[in-house]
């Protein structure tokens, strides 16, 4: 590649040869189709690394390893994962000191380390990770040669793009492409922008442009390769037909297009973050800094149809800012030249539309090659490519300050443009359930993609209108006007549209899009002929890039289904509510059949409380109720002693009756309810009379016996005597409250009772509380304290032994690695911690992978969501606790993750869930619980917020 400096022949010829030897390397920058055989490397490549790693085998019955899957490049890309991911996560921290462009050049060195670890010669090279500039910068040059002459392998590309799009690096991306462009909108509204200079000004829009840049690439490359069809699963769980080969080929072309623009923006913006680092470590600078107010070099004038270019600099020592590669090509512009003008971004936004460069016919009236002179790269000899690169040099090295050339023309530079469209395979019957793929490609976000949207009466998503301005081929343009209103969208891009935000967001962000179209019947009823009528026109609307009606249908069927279909479903049935089980063998019930009372959950006493005027309760038990027992005894009862059961309190659902109003179900449950509470007041009254009696005949009798007592005892001896009835009296009143409330009955007194009572002369007071039947004992035999409280009693006491046993110096005190903290966090030591954050992502059996753990932060991720999470979760009352990861080999148990999950023999453990996804599950509903639950079957990557439960 010449940045205006020459380049040695023997370097020619050795890069000319080596594309000779390589025969799944370059493509033909004239080409018009891609090669076929580079493009089923790419397909291949990326079944071999993203298929599942188990798989179901229906003959054997059984999980059997998936032969189709590559451990062994699998754990290179997560490698080199783990090397940008580390990079992200700096942006991240320190973002709040850094500038919007800092930031971004944070992001292109993360991206720089990523090209320079999957820069291998060939497919059977192994990746090596680079973790900083130094380690990269041996493999700048065959960056820029990859880059110049379009040279890369198949395993470069896959591996860069698994890189970047897949896993919880695609996700880091995501985050810090959306703070950055906070960042730049925030500095341009903030009120200190109309206060900034000139050149404050031109360097805050050039970040701008270098972060959409980065922005539209990364984008476009994730879309591409998540396009590529992934092979069907054993079960065929894919409920959309795989793509033809055809529209694969295509997709991987673009995966390769993408991969080339992606790696031109990286090295454009290369030389200007060396440049600022130097800048800041340089302790003094040379010469005093220029005045940069003016750009030193502006692209004037450029015609994108005609390819005329006019570069204008204001001195001869300045650069001119060319890529030409060793073709005379015209592959890039540097940074300066880019941000400069608007021309000079038109330009750079061509480049991206030619897949090999611009060839240069004519520079200052000099003849490099003909006008329309198509020509393959192998077909060029040795001396040509020099003449024309000589001739080339000559002027750029000269001391002119004004250069003009000529290039080839690029037509669609305002419009989106046709890329393929196949039509699926299905029997050539032309019926509805057809279905046809359509690509289609921009030169930047900024142009629409000229299309109508709209929702039908079923929720389906219909291609309405397509601008006529879109240079469409015969077969897609015959497909689309006999179809148009009736073609169903099923997929954007690889997505189902489920909803506005989503779909817009992909439109938005993207250069291509990839439209699986299938025809349904007749979506319009009021049309005379049944056919929706054509609406064609450009339909934009800034900033949105399409014009998409409220489908409010989608997010109904997003949101269906029971309770119980969505906990079936959570996690792809992989996490376990075993919690409920435990349960139901603990208390002997059934899961089929209803609770008995009192053994209702807290939510089903929570709907009870709520829905108490639409519900009705059982019939009352015949005799009378218990009275509510003192509190000292109340707490000593357990959930054991609780075989009779309150009728009154728990009321059980039912079915309302066919006939009967909401009003009316209403009106006689007020009723009752009534009726009830004036029953409750009446018993209450009548227990009231009996104490009454109960105590006036305890004060007879103990007047009967002290009145014989009278004549031969003192005054004080009689005051004693007295204070001491007193204290008995109000003793023994109180256990025969207590013996009414046990026996929920307001006892009277017997006959025989009675004349006990009344006789008196010579009874005593206990004579005559026996008598009543008031006894020193309760009447029901209850334990003091349930099973599970002497359990967990007995626990706790062994816990205390072991640890008044061992001595504080005495025990090994790396041994005791975490500890459960006050506030619901691990307590970790300085070493683990350290351990920890230097230890590398761990990738289980399953290709799941763990990427961060540090005692109470946990990040999960796993290639697609086909792939198994094969984690288990229990519900533990109102808490959610993992209990087990995935298989992990022999070889990787001693990872310091592993050792910090301390699982056990069977390889369980045992960590409360505090959070998922964001989402706090701190005594946390059941529906909540439910929706985290939800979320990690619909996410490829897992945040978890845990917290160690003491065995």
């Amino acid at each position: 590649m010449y940045r205006p400096r020459g380049g040695a022949k023997q370097d020619r010829k050795e890069s000319a040869a080596s594309r000779k030897a390589d025969h799944s390397g370059s493509q033909t920058s004239d080409a018009t189709s891609p090669d076929v055989s580079f493009v089923n490397s790419i397909v291949g490549l990326k079944t071999r690394l993203l298929t599942p790693f188990m798989k179901y085998d229906k003959t054997l019955k059984q999980v059997v390893i998936n032969p189709e899957h590559d451990r062994v490049f699998r754990s290179e890309v997560s490698r080199v994962q783990g090397v940008v991911l580390r990079e992200l996560r700096r942006i991240l921290e320190f973002d709040s000191r850094l500038t919007p462009k800092e930031a971004l050049y944070l992001v292109q060195k993360s991206v720089m380390l990523a090209f320079a670890s999957c820069a291998v010669g060939s497919d059977g090279e192994v990746l090596v990770p680079c973790g900083s500039d130094e380690e990269a910068e041996v493999f700048m040059p065959r960056l820029e040669k990859i880059f110049a002459e379009r040279s890369a392998c198949a395993k470069a590309v896959v591996s860069l793009t698994a890189v970047l799009c897949t896993g919880v690096v695609r996700d880091n991306y995501g985050v810090v492409c959306q703070r950055l462009e906070a960042r730049l909108a925030a500095e341009e509204a903030s009120p200190a922008n109309s206060r900034r200079t000139d050149v404050e000004l031109q360097a805050l829009a050039a970040t701008k442009k270098n972060t959409q840049d980065f922005l539209q690439f990364r984008a476009a490359l994730v879309t591409a390769f998540d396009s590529i069809s992934a092979p069907l699963t054993s079960n065929g769980s894919n409920s959309i037909p795989r793509e033809t080969a055809a529209a694969d080929g295509t997709t991987a072309n673009l995966v390769v297009q993408s991969f080339y623009s992606l790696l031109g923006w990286m090295l454009m913006v290369q030389p200007d973050r060396l440049n600022l680092e130097t800048t800041r470590i340089t302790p003094s600078l040379p010469f005093p800094p220029q005045d940069i107010s003016d750009p030193p070099v502006t692209v004037t004038y450029y015609d994108p149809s005609s390819g005329k270019i006019t570069i204008e600099r204001s001195a001869s020592s300045f650069k001119w800012g060319l890529l030409i590669n060793m073709a005379s090509k015209l592959i890039g512009v540097e940074n300066t030249l880019r941000t400069a003008t608007s021309t000079g971004g038109e330009l750079f936004h061509a480049l991206q539309l030619s897949e090999g460069g611009l060839p240069i016919y004519n520079i200052n009236g000099v003849t490099i090659r003909e006008p329309g002179e198509q020509e393959a790269d192998g077909d060029v000899s040795e001396e040509v490519r020099v003449s024309r690169l000589e001739k080339l040099q000559n002027i750029l090295k000269s001391k002119v300050t004004k250069v003009s050339l000529l290039v080839a023309g690029v037509s669609g530079m305002h419009d989106p443009q046709e890329v393929s469209f196949n039509i699926i395979p299905q029997g050539g019957e032309g019926a509805s359930g057809q279905e046809a793929c359509l690509i289609l490609k921009r030169p930047s976000v900024s142009v629409d993609w000229k299309l109508k949207l709209v929702a039908n009466g079923e929720n389906q998503l219909i291609l309405d209108s397509v601008s006529p301005n879109i240079s469409l081929s015969n077969a897609a343009s015959e497909f689309i006007n006999t179809h148009l209103g009736n073609l169903h969208v099923a997929q954007v891009n690889g997505c189902e549209p489920k909803n506005n935000s989503f779909l817009d967001d992909v439109m938005r962000s993207s250069l291509f899009l990839i439209l699986r179209l299938q025809t349904v019947a007749t979506v319009n009823s009021d049309s005379k002929d049944g056919s929706v009528a054509v609406g064609v026109g450009n339909s934009r609307r800034q900033p949105k890039a399409m014009e998409i009606e409220k489908l409010e249908g989608a997010e109904l069927a997003e949101r269906g289904g029971s309770k119980s279909n969505v906990m079936r479903s959570a996690a792809d049935d992989e996490i376990k509510n075993a919690g409920n089980l435990d349960s139901q063998h603990r208390h002997g019930t059934d899961s089929d059949r209803p609770l008995p009372e009192g053994q209702g959950t807290r939510e089903q006493g929570d709907e009870e409380t709520q829905h108490e005027g639409s519900e009705k309760t059982e019939p009352k038990k015949r005799g009378r109720r218990r009275k509510t027992l003192h509190s000292s005894e109340t707490d000593d009862r357990t959930a054991e002693t609780s075989g009779e059961v309150r009728s009154s309190t728990v009321a059980t659902k039912e079915t309302k009756k066919v006939g009967t109003t909401e009003g009316e179900e209403k009106g006689e449950a007020t009723k009752k309810r009534k009726a009830e509470k004036k029953a409750s007041e009446k018993k209450k009254k009548d227990k009231e009379d009996a104490r009454k009696k109960a105590g006036k005949k305890l004060s007879k009798a103990a007047k009967k016996s002290g009145k014989e007592k009278k004549g031969g005892k003192t005054k004080k001896g009689k005051d004693k005597e007295e204070g001491e009835e007193k204290r008995t009296r109000g003793r023994k009143s109180n256990k025969a409250k207590d013996s009414e409330s046990k026996d929920g009955e307001a006892k009277e007194e017997t006959p025989e009772g009675g004349k006990k009572a009344d006789s008196g002369a010579g009874t005593s007071l206990k004579e005559a509380a026996e008598a009543q039947g008031v006894v020193d004992k309760p009447l029901v035999d209850v334990k003091p304290r349930s099973d599970a409280a002497v359990v967990v009693s007995r626990k706790s006491e062994s816990k205390k032994e072991s640890s008044s046993s061992t001595s504080p110096g005495g025990g090994d005190a790396a041994a005791v690695r975490i500890a459960v903290a006050p506030k619901g966090s691990v307590a970790m030591t300085p070493e683990v911690m350290a351990e920890l954050k230097e230890a590398p992502p761990l990738t289980f059996e399953n290709a799941v992978t763990l990427d961060h753990f540090d005692g109470m932060n946990m990040e999960l991720r796993r290639p697609d969501l086909k792939t198994s999470w094969d984690i288990s979760m229990t519900h533990g009352g109102d808490k959610l606790v993992l209990t087990r990861l995935p298989p992990v080999s022999a070889a990787l148990k001693t990872h310091p993750f592993m050792k910090t999950l301390v699982p056990d023999d069977a390889g369980q453990i045992s960590w409360q869930v505090d959070g998922v996804n964001g989402i706090d599950l701190h005594n946390a509903t059941k529906s909540i619980r439910l929706q985290a639950m939800d979320s990690i079957k619909k996410s490829s990557k897992v945040s978890l917020i845990l917290r160690q439960l003491i065995k």
